[in-house]
């Protein structure tokens, strides 16, 4: 392992200068260090709460610097404001909405953007993070998903392995890296201490991995943090037979907190097959190595960061492959961090300014209407 120094004070989240830029052009009503914003772009999404999932706000605050003014998602700015292009990032919450009454106004607004967007000209873009929703839609939020997957003009993918699924106009611009978000000193972490982080559900398999764990003898403790439906933390609790290796900590942490807990961790262990992931770009940002499924996007980024970085298991319920796995991660000589550069923010919005100028080439209009 290298030499790192010890850690002297929690992580505390950093705010990029990219990010500076964006936030005083917002406040200012102009862009710092550029004359104008050219291109408007309205988010798929609503404004996301960066303790969740940091991403979004790096990305559209880079794209600030890029001449981009990134606006966030509302009902009545999709129908009604001025834009010229439409970015969605998980477009199954444009159609899954919790209650009956919801799902009825929302596909009923839907259905006028999607009159919108042909009317106006307006390109849509979609950054493909899930190709198909985690969890299955009813069939008539299928075919409205179909709906919406036929407007888009462009797919932006983050992965090659995705990229054998694209309808034609699909541009490669990886996921960023956490790098620029946090700071603080992370010391050594501690010894024999494995951990999973993300939300607790079904389709993250964790599951697997307590079997795994339980049944290896490996000298070690498996930290399970995150939030998650009740009723299947509890099933999780009962998987794990009381074992007292096995901590289970039901709770959303703040991107700090959650930091600190990567950081403490000699292995991070994500026990699902990974596409598009930014729990092991975060893992990776904060120099801690992961034990993860052999994938062809997880095997890529093996490529791209640098030997000891990621290692591979075939079946997590296997002792043999997870135990195997897991101590030639721990044992093994990382000469340098891993190498994240092709990741970097700059490089990213440069990449996405390109994509939006190759969606409007056929799509130059904008219109509102009101």
């Amino acid at each position: 392992m290298p030499s790192v120094k010890p850690r002297a004070t929690p992580a505390t989240r950093i705010v990029p200068s990219y990010v500076r830029n964006s936030i005083m052009a917002r406040e200012s009503g102009g862009d710092a260090g550029e004359p104008s914003r050219t291109l408007t772009v309205l988010q798929g999404e609503r404004w996301p709460d960066p303790a969740a999932n940091p991403y979004i706000p790096l990305l559209y605050a880079a794209l600030g610097n890029v001449d981009i003014q990134v606006e966030p998602f509302s009902w009545k700015s999709a129908l009604f404001a001025r834009y010229e292009i439409l970015h969605v990032h998980w477009p199954e919450y444009l159609v899954r909405k919790r209650t009956a009454l919801r799902t009825l106004v929302g596909r009923g607004l839907l259905a006028l953007l999607l009159v919108r967007l042909r009317l106006c000209g307006i390109p849509m873009v979609w950054t493909v993070h899930n190709p198909a929703p985690h969890e299955a839609l009813p069939q008539n939020g299928r075919r409205w998903m179909q709906a919406l997957k036929s407007a888009v003009k462009l797919e932006i993918h983050l992965t090659e392995s995705t990229m054998v699924d694209s309808r034609g106009n699909a541009a490669l611009i990886p996921h960023g890296h956490y790098r620029d978000w946090y700071q603080g000193d992370y010391g050594p972490a501690s010894r024999g201490s494995l951990l999973f982080f993300g939300q607790l559900r079904a389709y993250k398999r964790i599951e697997d991995l307590i079997d795994g764990f339980l049944e290896s003898d490996l000298p070690a403790r498996l930290r399970i943090v995150g939030s998650g439906d009740t009723s299947f933390v509890d099933q999780l609790r009962r998987r794990t037979r009381n074992d007292r290796r096995i901590d289970i900590v039901h709770q959303r942490l703040t991107d700090s907190a959650l930091a600190d807990e990567i950081a403490a961790a000699e292995v991070v262990v994500l026990p699902y097959p990974i596409t598009n992931s930014g729990s092991i770009l975060l893992a990776l940002s904060l120099g801690r190595p992961v034990v993860t499924l052999r994938t062809a996007s997880t095997l890529s980024l093996s490529r791209e960061v640098g030997p000891g970085w990621i290692g591979f298991v075939d079946d997590m319920t296997s002792r043999e492959s997870l135990q195997t796995s897991i101590e030639a991660v721990m044992a093994a000589e990382r000469i340098r961090p891993p190498d994240l550069s092709a990741r970097d923010w700059p490089r990213i919005a440069d990449a996405h300014r390109a994509a939006y100028e190759r969606a409007l080439k056929k799509d130059v209009t904008s219109c509102r209407l009101r």
